[in-house]
């Protein structure tokens, strides 16, 4: 029972000896009244009291829903830091693989000027003797 209807209650067994000397339909109409309203307040906060649990119900069901976001969220951090660092690793790799080239190019391209210079001048030296036997073979000429 809750408490403001013990309370008054209590003021009812004290205060009925007050009411009327008759102990009659005066005091069976008051206790009637008292006990309608006392109804009636019980009744206004039933719909409060709903409402209260069904905010509080919505209240859990929000927090669930955002503790099961926060998982999401720290879950796609976690795979995002992972792709991340594959990507970085990956990078890394390719880089490396790029100096690789860039140096068997480079020695490809030393090579291949090496080739062609000697080539050039062994044949510069050929033309140059070419030249003295013919000049040679020339009269002379005042």
């Amino acid at each position: 029972m809750p408490r403001k209807s013990r309370k008054l209650i209590g003021w009812l067994k004290v205060s009925g000896p007050f009411l009327g000397t008759k102990k009659g339909p005066d005091t069976l109409f008051f206790v009637v009244a008292v006990l309608l309203v006392i109804a009636g307040c019980h009744r206004d906060r039933t719909p409060g009291e709903k409402q209260a649990r069904l905010i509080a119900a919505e209240n859990m069901q929000l927090e669930k829903q955002l503790a099961d976001q926060e998982a999401e969220i720290d879950k796609l951090k976690k795979q995002h830091a992972k792709d991340i660092k594959k990507l970085e690793d990956q990078l890394a790799a390719c880089q490396r693989r790029n100096a690789r080239l860039q140096q068997d190019i480079d020695k490809g391209i030393g090579e291949r000027a090496d080739s062609v210079r000697d080539t050039v001048m062994a044949e510069n030296a050929r033309l140059r003797r070419e030249i003295e036997r013919l000049k040679s073979q020339l009269p002379d000429s005042p």
